[in-house]
């Protein structure tokens, strides 16, 4: 069975209540999804881990496996001996089970423990950071803030070109995604740098990242999103 074939067999399986089955696809999937496909790994730290929530709201022992592995991970990086994937996965899970906080904290012990780790999770760690109104440490991490918008909007309109060109049903709602993540993302990057730089530096920053966007209609949505 393909890996995407587990998880179609999970979401099937909370269905039929048969949850031992859904985590055993659901723990299959994230440890070894990767191994089949890397292209993978954005649905292996999004849908995959919505579904492991999910069901855990209906069997709890799947949110005590999903806690137990983040447990895990955090601890092979408090030892010094995790990764930067490691890291990655700990934050989606934090992320999916609301406790952002605690990758806050984990990146500052990260940080104590030096080497080039924590330079190396720092793009993961930014959404706690911003959370945490660290927005000194999070000024640090973002750099040049218009470097960044650059490369997002850059990002951006090259999704926006492809979408368009799809004769996909879902088109509408995949083109509404990827532009609301592009304003999240934004406004995570102004609200650093209006606390740090002030209300008119958030304002220029707002601007240029509307006016990157190509699309019309889409750059009126990232304007009004923004505050442009």
């Amino acid at each position: 069975m393909k890996a995407l074939e587990r998880l179609q067999d999970a979401r099937a399986a909370i269905q039929q209540c048969d949850y031992e089955r859904a985590l055993e696809q659901l723990i299959w999937f994230h440890n070894h999804a990767l191994e089949e496909d890397v292209a993978l790994r954005g649905v292996r730290l999004s849908f995959a881990l919505a579904d492991w929530v999910k069901l855990g709201e209906l069997y709890p022992e799947a949110l005590q496996v999903l806690r137990s592995v983040r447990d895990e991970k955090t601890s092979k990086l408090l030892s010094g001996s995790g990764t930067r994937q490691d890291f990655i996965d700990v934050s989606a899970v934090n992320d999916y089970l609301e406790e952002v906080a605690a990758t806050y904290e984990l990146f500052g012990h990260v940080k104590k423990n030096g080497g080039s780790l924590a330079d190396e999770c720092s793009r993961w760690a930014l959404p706690s950071i911003v959370a945490a109104q660290d927005f000194a440490l999070a000024k640090k991490v973002y750099g040049d803030p218009v470097a960044v918008l650059r490369s997002l909007s850059d990002s951006l309109n090259e999704d926006i070109d492809w979408i368009r060109k799809r004769p996909d049903k879902h088109r509408d709602a995949t083109l509404d995604a990827v532009v609301t993540n592009y304003i999240e993302d934004v406004r995570m990057l102004l609200s650093t740098f209006e606390s740090t730089d002030g209300e008119q530096r958030r304002k220029s920053l707002a601007r240029f990242a509307a006016e990157r966007i190509r699309d019309a209609e889409c750059r009126t949505k990232v304007a009004s999103g923004v505050g442009a």
